[in-house]
């Protein structure tokens, strides 16, 4: 009898763990897919096209928006419907549009070709920003004491200037990533650190006011290139400069 008992109560409790584990599994709803892009970072929920949307709902056009758009190495080639995208709203409204595009100088190396029809557009005043020449990843991006950074700032900027680029006063750190150290570094070389609040591959919203950062080097998730273009069509605010 007690050992009937005590199997029936064992019986109980297995039952009633199983059923948490479920449910909890059905609260939680379906898990989230992360792509690692060349920056290294984790990425785009890509199996809900809501998390692409929400971020994309802004509410008030007062301050304006900023965008920039962020070139690190890559194999692929440059995300042509963004930058047309950009381009038409710039002769929509007709006039020059700023756009900030952070280029790493490896990105350049293998893109020529892409770079050259990113300056061809007519209607995008755009603002170079040095985003380092090999854009390193591992161990804590430029903030891995091993890194040589002045020289990574340095290089890439006289290597942007053989592409007849103009380098402008801002540097962005790959990966968003810097140490107090790094940034008095950056101070002293005379460059001002260029952040951004709404970066949409990890779903940050954008508000008004918002510095925005979207990958142009073709590893940004296409759903979210794709509700960025839709959003920037609708977009009745002011695209600005800093």
């Amino acid at each position: 009898m007690k050992k009937s008992f005590f199997f029936l109560i064992l019986s109980l409790l297995v039952f009633l763990l199983l059923f948490v584990f479920l449910e909890s599994l059905r609260l939680r709803g379906p898990e989230y897919h992360y792509r690692i892009n060349d920056s290294g970072s984790r990425l785009h929920r890509d199996n809900n096209p809501e998390i692409a949307s929400k971020a994309l709902r802004l509410k008030g056009e007062k301050l304006g928006i900023v965008i920039t758009i962020d070139l690190c190495p890559s194999s692929k080639p440059y995300e042509k419907k963004l930058f047309d995208a950009l381009d038409a709203w710039g002769m929509k409204k007709g006039k020059s549009i700023p756009v900030y595009v952070c280029v790493a100088g490896k990105w350049i190396g293998k893109h020529p070709a892409d770079l050259a029809a990113i300056k061809a557009y007519k209607h995008l005043k755009i603002v170079w920003v040095n985003h380092s020449y090999t854009h390193p990843v591992e161990n804590g991006f430029l903030d891995n004491p091993k890194i040589n950074f002045t020289s990574e700032v340095y290089v890439n900027y006289e290597y942007m200037q053989s592409y007849d680029l103009q380098p402008s006063k801002y540097f962005r750190f790959p990966g968003l990533v810097h140490n107090p150290e790094r940034l008095v570094q950056l101070q002293k070389m005379g460059f001002v650190n260029l952040d951004a609040d709404a970066w949409l591959g990890k779903g940050q919203p954008i508000k008004d006011g918002s510095i925005i950062l979207i990958h142009g080097n073709g590893n940004e998730s296409p759903l979210v290139v794709k509700e960025f273009i839709r959003f920037v069509k609708g977009y009745k605010g002011e695209i600005r400069s800093l």
